[in-house]
Parts: C-alpha cells; structure tokens; sequence
C-alpha cells in the first residue's frame, strides 16, 4: 500500500477567486450597475441577487474568452501555493473542480492556471460529484468552501478528512458532522497535512 497522501484542494473560493472574476466581467462587459464583489463578500454562491438574464450572459461570455479562467486572480497567497506545490511533488494532489463541464478550454485554462501559480504537472478533475471523487482517489484530506461539498466528501468516502473553509458572510453554518473542521484559512488546512506527512 503506498504511504503518499492523497490531498484535494478545491480551486474556486479555497484557491482563486471566481467570485471576483464573474461579478468584474458582468460590470464591464454586460451592466456598470453590478457591483464586483470578491470571494467572502458574496452572501450566497449562485450570486441569486443578480438577474438570471445577466448571469447568462455573463456565462456565455466565459465560454467565448479563451484565457477567462487562467487570468483569474488568487486567494491563494505566494507562500501556499508553495506549500501546495512542495505537496505537489510527493504526493497524490488533486484539484476537482466543477469549474461549468462542457466549457471551452476550461480544463486547459485550469492546469495553466495553476502551472502559473507554480504547481508542476497539477492533475484537474472536472466534476461536480467531489465525494464519488474522494472516495475513488481514497482522499486523506479535502478542503472546500461548500458546505454541501464538503458534507458530501465525508459522507461518501471513508476516512477522509474533511475541511470547510469559513466565510461568515456567507452565513455557510449549515448543519455538518462533528468531524468537519471549520477554518479560517487554507494555512491551518497546510499545517494539519503538513504535520501528518
């Protein structure tokens, strides 16, 4: 049995900020009256406050610009994704995202994106079903910013240890189990992996 841990690090609110990158493009490009907000001033995921008409644009538009994912801007700092990087190189390290399957480019954009940030070789997994996911790669650890996510993880795979990443304004106190860490920043998640490896 191999002894490397296997570790998933969602991308979008744990490590880049998509919320920033939608909400700026649809206040460009489609209405000057949306205001762009960045991960962790949003009050809900799905942006519900703005017009459906205006998020389907906004979609469209990401499906028509090329470099839209690899340009967006992290929340991640330098020094993290170095720790992620030197996990990188030792370890099973994955990034499942349901970054919108079916897309243009957005898988291509993603790896580069994190080539970018200094990840070597990063193994992306486009998905929305993350616990199948962790159950499959037998994950050790996984940090999500969804509650759902993350109750999914810990309920569909067995001894994965599962973390939420916390953002108040979001209001995501929804009931999880006891085993659910909830934390503050993606550091204490890299301490706890750094320190059981």
């Amino acid at each position: 049995m191999s002894t490397l841990k296997a570790i998933l690090f969602d991308i979008d609110g744990v490590l880049a900020d998509w919320v920033w990158g939608f909400t700026n493009l649809l206040h460009e490009r489609i209405s000057g009256l949306i205001e762009p907000v960045h991960t962790g001033e949003q009050f809900d995921w799905n942006l519900t406050h703005i017009d459906k008409a205006y998020m389907n644009a906004g979609w469209n538009l990401v499906q028509e610009i090329p470099w839209w994912w690899r340009n967006l801007d992290p929340l991640a700092t330098e020094a993290e994704f170095k720790r992620i990087a030197n996990l990188n190189l030792n370890n099973r390290v994955y990034f499942p995202t349901a970054r919108a399957e079916g897309t243009p480019h957005v898988l291509r954009q993603t790896r580069q994106w994190l080539e970018i940030m200094g990840i070597v070789n990063p193994s992306v997994v486009i998905t929305k079903k993350k616990g199948e996911f962790a159950n499959l790669v037998q994950a050790d650890f996984a940090i999500d910013d969804k509650p759902e996510n993350v109750a999914c993880i810990h309920w569909l795979s067995e001894g994965t240890q599962t973390y939420l990443l916390d953002y108040p304004k979001l209001g995501n106190k929804d009931f999880l189990p006891k085993a659910v860490k909830r934390i503050a920043s993606l550091s204490k998640f890299l301490d706890d992996v750094e320190v059981a490896i």
